[in-house]
């Protein structure tokens, strides 16, 4: 690997928060649940088993359990704001010039932050969409949907520069939707598929169907500027 293709340091740090993030937002759902039943639970257990619970050390217990979201939401609250100080400290780092993203030696009129605008983000999963939204709201404009219906009414609503299309979900999945959305948006409006299955040979069909391009999930940021930078350069060169 050459110096040139070495990933820089906001790279690396990008990496390294969306590595801390991902985990962060699996354990905040699991606490939410744990806030949401665990009272029922326990309430449930306490009249099956009134005896169990007959000692002061065990009422402590119990206390202590039905506590314990309530205090590992907390501490999440607190990770999660230092995540967020951090991410804008790189974010001017990179603004300033400092451990700047390498971008290819091609001359583009707009880089992707200044063309890419408004973004809808449609997956029917809360976790990506909060990772998506955590991602990327501090570059641009987004908006979520969590299924296909839901996508086409927003399309005809709203003006997107891209649509971040999660293929799987229920009720309308994202190879439908899009078909309907072509048909409705602007040519130029990028739409990005998403999904954690390799894509394979159903590549050039879905290009054909209206997608653009594919990105892995979960996001990531590295994966998703690369592309928007590619689709940049296409622009460019074909406008010449």
């Amino acid at each position: 690997m050459t110096d040139k293709d070495k990933p820089t340091q906001y790279q690396r740090a990008g990496k390294i928060l969306h590595d801390i993030a991902t985990p962060m937002l699996i354990a905040q759902i699991n606490t939410d649940l744990l806030l949401e039943h665990l009272p029922a639970l326990i309430a449930a257990f306490d009249r099956e088993y009134p005896q169990a619970i007959s000692t002061k050390s065990e009422a402590e217990a119990i206390d202590s359990l039905m506590n314990a979201p309530v205090a590992i939401k907390n501490n999440l609250k607190i990770v999660r704001e230092n995540l967020n100080a951090l991410t804008n400290l790189i974010e001017e780092a990179n603004k300033i010039g400092k451990n700047a993203l390498t971008v290819p030696a091609v001359k583009i009129p707009l880089t992707f932050t200044e063309k890419i605008h408004r973004i809808l983000l449609v997956d029917d999963e809360t976790i990506y969409q909060d990772l998506g939204i955590n991602l990327l709201s501090n570059y641009f404009d987004i908006d979520v949907a969590s299924n296909g219906f839901d996508a086409i009414k927003i399309c005809k609503e709203k003006h997107y520069d891209l649509i971040l299309m999660d293929l799987q979900m229920p009720k309308m999945n994202g190879i439908e939707a899009t078909k309907e959305i072509r048909k409705q948006v602007e040519a130029h409006t990028l739409i990005f598929g998403l999904t954690n299955m390799p894509i394979g040979e159903k590549h050039t069909e879905l290009l054909s169907l209206g997608f653009d391009n594919f990105l892995e999930k979960p996001l990531k940021l590295e994966s998703f500027q690369n592309i928007l930078r590619l689709h940049c350069v296409n622009d460019y060169d074909a406008s010449q």
